[in-house]
């Protein structure tokens, strides 16, 4: 047995093995992918049962199978159960990593110090909201400040037809 031999049989193993593995990670995308939806399916299931049993009027099953279809198409994913599993450091940490770049592109905190932006980030909490959901009205005590990370938000006239002001992300 030659080394061009030898150099063949060791390639060829590489090979297998990369197909191997490019195969599986695929795999595991694919099983996860689903892992996710089939989760989601089964939590709207749920949903649309208790609706059901509980008489719940027409519009309001309609935002709720509205509010999964958005889960479903934008795959987003729940980090409270996350967070639970590290440590206080690390979770904060990991926030900021996640979430100092859109702080600084809100013009509010454009140029602010790091250590602000540092504070910031553990006061954050995430809401989301579906197309058409009402966050406040006119004469409601603001506590909470909002920053868009993806869509807009549309400020409505009290009569709901009219577009006040829209507010895009950042």
């Amino acid at each position: 047995m030659s080394y061009q031999n030898l150099y063949e049989i060791f390639d060829s193993l590489v090979g297998i093995l990369l197909f191997a593995v490019i195969v599986g990670s695929v795999g595991d995308m694919v099983a996860n992918s689903n892992a996710y939806t089939s989760n989601l399916r089964n939590q709207l299931d749920g949903v649309k049962l208790y609706m059901g049993t509980r008489n719940v009027e027409q519009l309001l099953q309609k935002k709720a199978l509205h509010y999964f279809g958005f889960m479903l198409n934008n795959r987003h994913v729940d980090d409270k159960p996350i967070k639970r599993y590290l440590p206080a450091k690390l979770k904060h940490t990991m926030q900021l990593n996640i979430h100092q770049d859109m702080l600084k592109d809100v013009d509010l905190f454009k140029g602010s110090d790091d250590k602000l932006i540092y504070e910031l980030v553990g006061k954050l909490k995430l809401h989301l909201f579906c197309p058409g959901d009402e966050i406040c009205k006119r004469g409601d005590h603001g506590k909470e400040m909002y920053i868009v990370k993806s869509g807009q938000l549309t400020a409505m006239a009290e009569d709901n037809h009219t577009v006040l002001f829209t507010i895009p992300e950042g």
